[in-house]
């Protein structure tokens, strides 16, 4: 065979490959070959347009999309491809951006819309890349900017508008770290200088700790910086003292607190080697640069002494918390006495504990205080507020010198009574406590009194306050003095509160008033009539009549046009191959969108020996009086597609054989097996599906039935709603004594041979799993099925994550509710089916012609002679 012949065989595979409309993107592996042909010859570079072009026509704009991606791709590596394209580029712009009004991009809409804004993208990078060559993209993007006015995005422009943005953005960082350096080399040596006494400080804790002689730098500097350590003694007189008591090397001082080094000083240091590192100073040589490697190198040399005292501090730490757990007489916060420790832990014991509290801040002090400070807040204060008043020592003492008494609940048989402020006692005995049960009773009859105390007063001041409303409103009478209890019900409900209630009233009062008696002159005229509004009311009446029509002679023209077209086809079969094209041709005469919902279509699957045996003739035979026409059987066979041909039933012929992993399962179950691979073409070209063994009764339209709002809608084998729908199960261990009760979810399978299936990449990728699955295992294909449908993901196991609806069990009815439970219910209480599944019992085409009978035909005994089960008697 010819080379070039093959070359062009494989590049036209390659293009439509990578051009297919139901891919997001491009193969990687594809795209690689087709740049390796295209490079190895000059005319497989110009085949290679013309494949293009030729793809660029299609009828949907992904297909068109991905083209113009390989042409993005190709021309700026190939000099063939570019001349090639650019001889055609006039067809190129007008499939690409659809400028013509006559020859619009297909959809959908939003890809096309993305074609046409690619498009412009390249063709203006072209004209700017290899305008100046080739005339023909230049004049092409001077037609559609100048002629036709079309806006391009101007990448260039853009280019260096960004370009210019970010050499702003990098001078004034420049500037920033130059304004930092100047800051740090003004404030280095006084921070460098704190850092170095945090860390001498850090370094004479620990030669205390460990009880070594302090350097001698430190001792000399000692009296300098003594105010500065945390001593219990006060004055710098004492702390000399001590030390020089203490004997030489050692002093008593409080340990230094690390945190200043590890979250101020080590953040410090580590930001100005970032800027240090950043900044430019001059040529090397300078004095500028001198002065910033002198400053990089000390800032460098503390960085290192700041991260090694941090890490002997923390490896300390432990030793630390255990000498201050030990000895919690020598910690530096504990006052240095003369009293031996076993005296003041007996002083400790016998010392009176008082709680704490705001008045602790006034303890032991003679000094006013300001009213509005120290837990006295006086916001929302009736009047004018004086920040300035103060409160004397002996009124702060006669406040704070009580101890607040709050509510305490009443003892078992005593009367509550209110809570009073009084002094603690010094001493008193304790009282024997009630019961707990006695006492929480007694509690409750006490809340309940007062919650209904006032619940009464509120219901007392609501009262007065309609009273008053009444009066505002005119009423007559003399207004009544009322009770104590209503009194005080409106000295309770305060004036605001009031007014806000009275005008509230008042409003809604006056809102009922203006919806009963609205301004309704405006529409009357002057002899009583209500012309405007009328003449508004009849031109909307005539606008709706008018819309309504124009509806409905849409609506009539269609199902005429449909009802002539099935009429033209009936009796003539539809017949394709397994090629894609004659599927799609198939569909898109058998079952055309309706109705602005997808297409879908019924399928059955079978092979010859079903015709023998009598289920497919009768399934063919309800379809037809359901009235269902979008319906098509997948034969399996060249037999069966004969036969169907011949009668003119609507036939598409598959041609497979079963798996290897299937054989020796049976005949029906392995064509049950194949019948995933054939669902995933239908969902593949966009039409959902509606599955359909043979051995199913038809009793109505099943399309008219369905709800549409989850992936997949099946047949459960399921008798009653627990084992259709699911329940909750217990399970029992003994052996876990308390725990030995569990709880888990249960339901029967759906049925493998009746669901109904939309599609989706989630539909499509859930058939191929199940048809992979089968290929390799021997298994039945149910319950492949349903594990693949219900098991959760795991470990490395990814659910599909297909929604579920379970369909009526009493509408798409299996055989075991059939003869177990409808047949004996009253007629009034039977509700007609829509398919009926004679998948429980082996006689099933005696059963189906029975059903046929009951259901249809009307004969209430069909069903009598047949036994629930499979066995007579059962």
């Amino acid at each position: 065979m010819d080379a070039d012949f093959v070359q062009n065989y494989l590049l036209a595979e390659l293009v439509d490959r990578a051009t297919d409309k139901r891919r997001l993107d491009i193969d990687a592996d594809v795209l690689a070959q087709i740049k390796a042909l295209c490079r190895s010859r000059e005319e497989n570079a110009a085949a290679a347009v013309d494949l293009l072009l030729d793809r660029l026509k299609a009828t949907d704009a992904q297909a068109r999309l991905h083209a113009l991606a390989l042409c993005e791709l190709l021309l700026p590596r190939s000099r063939a491809f570019r001349a090639a394209l650019a001889q055609h580029f006039p067809a190129f712009l007008e499939r690409t951006i659809g400028f013509r009004a006559t020859r619009p991009l297909p959809g959908p809409p939003d890809v096309a819309a993305q074609l046409r804004e690619r498009a412009l993208e390249a063709t203006e990078r072209w004209a700017d890349d290899h305008g100046t060559i080739y005339q023909q993209i230049r004049l092409g993007m001077r037609y559609l900017r100048d002629v036709l006015k079309l806006r391009f995005p101007e990448l260039r422009a853009r280019a260096a508008t960004a370009a210019a943005a970010a050499a702003e953005r990098e001078a004034r960082a420049r500037e920033l770290v130059q304004q930092k350096y100047e800051r740090i080399a003004a404030e280095f040596d006084a921070s460098s200088a704190d850092m170095a006494s945090t860390l001498t400080e850090i370094d004479e804790a620990f030669c205390v700790l460990e009880g070594r002689d302090m350097p001698p730098a430190a001792a000399g500097g000692a009296e300098l910086e003594g105010e500065e350590w945390e001593d219990v003694a006060a004055g710098a007189r004492a702390r000399a003292r001590r030390a020089a008591e203490a004997g030489p090397g050692r002093r008593a001082r409080a340990w230094p607190k690390p945190q200043r080094m590890k979250h101020r000083h080590l953040p410090a240091v580590k930001d100005w080697l970032r800027v240090l590192v950043k900044v430019d100073v001059g040529e090397p040589g300078s004095a500028a640069h001198a002065r910033r490697e002198r400053l990089l190198r000390a800032c460098i040399a503390l960085r290192d002494r700041l991260d090694a005292a941090s890490v002997r501090v923390e490896a300390a730490r432990p030793a630390l918390d255990a000498a201050a757990d030990a000895d919690p007489a020598q910690s530096a916060t504990t006052r240095k006495t003369a009293l031996p420790h076993t005296v003041k832990q007996k002083l400790l014991q016998s010392a009176p504990v008082v709680p704490d509290g705001s008045h602790l801040h006034f303890w032991d002090s003679d000094a006013a205080a300001l009213v509005n400070q120290r837990g006295m807040e006086i916001n929302n204060h009736w009047g004018a507020v004086d920040a300035h008043v103060t409160l004397g020592a002996q009124r702060l003492a006669e406040i704070y010198g009580q101890r607040a008494s709050f509510y305490t609940p009443p003892a078992l048989g005593s009367a509550a009574a209110p809570p009073v402020a009084a002094p603690a006692p010094k001493t008193a005995a304790p009282q024997p406590l009630p019961p707990p049960a006695s006492q929480a009773a007694a509690d409750r009859a006490h809340n309940a009194a007062v919650l209904a105390g006032a619940a009464g007063d509120e219901a007392y001041a609501r009262r007065v306050a309609e009273e008053e409303v009444a009066q505002a409103k005119g009423g007559r009478g003399r207004k009544r003095k009322g009770t104590v209890v209503e009194r005080l019900a409106r000295k309770l409900l305060s004036g605001r509160a009031r007014d806000a209630a009275t005008g509230e009233m008042l409003e809604t009062e006056m809102a009922t008033h203006r919806d009963m008696y609205s301004n309704r002159a405006a529409t009357w005229d002057s002899q009583g009539k209500h012309k405007p509004e009328d003449a508004r009311s009849r031109a909307a009446l005539l606008y709706l009549v008018f819309f309504v029509g124009l509806c409905g002679g849409f609506v009539a023209a269609q199902q005429l046009y449909l009802w002539s077209e099935s009429a033209r086809l009936q009796g003539a079969a539809l017949v394709a191959d397994d090629s894609g094209s004659g599927l799609f041709q198939l569909l898109a005469r058998v079952a055309p969108p309706s109705g602005g919902r997808p297409p879908e279509v019924m399928i059955a699957i079978s092979n010859y020996n079903l015709i023998a045996g009598g289920q497919l003739i009768a399934w063919l035979e309800t379809v037809a009086q359901a009235g269902v026409r979008n319906y098509v059987v997948v034969a399996i066979d060249a037999a069966l597609r004969d036969h169907l041909t011949q009668r003119g039933i609507n036939v598409y012929f598959k041609d497979v054989q079963v798996d290897r992993a299937q054989a020796g399962t049976g005949d029906n179950h392995a064509i049950s097996a194949l019948k995933f691979k054939i669902i995933r073409e239908f969902l593949e070209l966009g039409w959902n599906v509606l599955l359909s063994d043979v051995d199913i009764v038809v009793v109505q339209n099943p399309f008219q039935h369905l709800y549409r709002d989850h992936d997949l809608e099946g047949m459960s084998d399921g008798f009653d709603a627990p084992s259709a729908f699911g329940h909750i199960e217990g399970l029992d261990d003994p052996s876990m004594g308390w725990a030995r009760y569990a709880q888990g979810t249960t339901h029967l399978n759906l049925n493998s041979g009746l669901f109904y299936i939309q599609a989706s990449p989630r539909t499509v990728a859930f058939m191929a799993r199940i048809a992979a699955r089968l290929a390799r295992e021997k298994a039945w294909d149910q319950s492949v099925y349903n594990e693949e449908l219900f098991f959760l993901s795991h470990d490395d196991y990814v659910s599909p994550g297909l929604s579920v609806r379970v369909m009526n069990i009493h509408k798409f009815m299996n055989s075991k509710v059939l003869f177990k439970q409808f047949r004996h219910l009253p007629p009034a209480s039977q509700v007609r089916p829509v398919m009926v599944h004679i998948n429980y019992h082996p006689d099933k085409y005696e059963r189906m012609v029975a059903a046929k009978r009951y259901f249809i035909d009307g004969d209430t005994s069909a069903l009598k002679a047949f036994p629930g089960g499979s066995e007579p008697g059962s």
